[in-house]
């Protein structure tokens, strides 16, 4: 199965006019963006949104909401072209797709609505390179301007170097990865694991922490993250020139790792692939998603010098 992502944004509820920001739990008197995305939610669960542009097809199967979150599955698809269905025990074609369907996966989201705050935070799944934040959210933006024409809501990919300070501030370094791509020719023996393997595998060199300690590597991340070093040079290892390093970083009990040649990911990109329970459909099993979701959200919401929600 294809890893599984969850990617962050904020929600800004913004006066068209002004352009200013308002807050999301009264940006009208009275008016909590909650409740309207709690709507916007229950109005999918009753009908199809179908997107005939695009040829994208949008519902939800499963809500829940409570406290100042509102979370569930809603499941997406696209229709416009024919194609076979494959079945790879039985070898053989079991059903052709005609243009006018569109196969609906399933993904889960998150939203937080933190009380006295001009952001919201909306969680989403990813599964590989499949999502559904484009429609979902241009459609709540629709939904939203029906209902109020002046005021806009938009989304924003989270901030990654708010998340790795808080990180660095607040967590543990337990591992440095550092990773030279490729192996050397005397190391890839043909006989043992393919002729020309040396641009497949990778060499790892790991400094560990002491037990209950922390690696001193904080403003060495941080001079890569600002640009002031090269990953390449963020640490001098004599006789081992290395290509990239991942970073374990222990926080509110669970260990993250910051891919420090990738920080972009870190905006929308979040891979709980193994912290999850996968289901026998294949898919990320409810309860087992949600738990890590609401983890990853209060750490993003702690960033974002937000309290957290329930």
């Amino acid at each position: 199965m294809p890893n599984v992502f969850m990617t962050t944004y904020s929600m800004r509820v913004i006066e068209k006019g002004s352009g200013e920001i308002l807050h999301t739990d009264n940006f009208r008197e009275g008016v909590d963006l909650k409740t309207i995305f709690d709507s916007y939610i229950t109005f999918l669960k009753g009908n199809v949104y179908q997107d005939a542009e695009s040829q994208k097809a949008l519902k939800a199967s499963k809500s829940f909401s409570g406290g100042r979150t509102v979370s569930g599955i809603v499941e997406t698809g696209d229709w416009g072209y024919e194609g076979d269905l494959f079945n790879i025990q039985s070898n053989s074609i079991t059903y052709h797709r005609s243009i006018n369907e569109a196969e609906m996966l399933p993904f889960y989201f998150l939203a937080g609505f933190p009380y006295n705050a001009d952001e919201a935070i909306l969680l989403m799944q990813r599964i590989g390179q499949l999502g559904m934040k484009s429609v979902l959210c241009e459609k709540f933006q629709e939904f939203f301007y029906e209902i109020y024409p002046g005021i806009r809501v938009e989304f924003y990919p989270l901030v990654p170097t708010d998340l790795i300070n808080e990180y660095l501030n607040n967590g543990r370094i337990l591992r440095a990865h550092f990773i030279k791509y490729g192996l050397p020719s005397d190391i890839a023996d043909h006989e043992m694991i393919g002729d020309h393997i040396e641009n497949k595998g990778y060499i790892e060199m790991t400094m560990h922490a002491r037990k209950k300690g922390h690696l001193a590597l904080v403003d060495r991340i941080l001079e890569v993250i600002e640009g002031r070093k090269d990953v390449k040079s963020m640490y001098e290892i004599k006789g081992f020139n290395y290509d990239n390093v991942k970073v374990d970083i222990e926080i509110n009990g669970r260990v993250r790792t910051v891919d420090m040649s990738h920080l972009e990911r870190l905006r929308t990109f979040y891979d709980v692939t193994d912290e999850i329970e996968i289901g026998n459909n294949g898919h990320p099993v409810y309860e087992s998603i949600n738990t890590c979701a609401r983890t990853l959200m209060n750490d993003c919401l702690i960033s974002m010098g937000l309290e957290h929600v329930e």
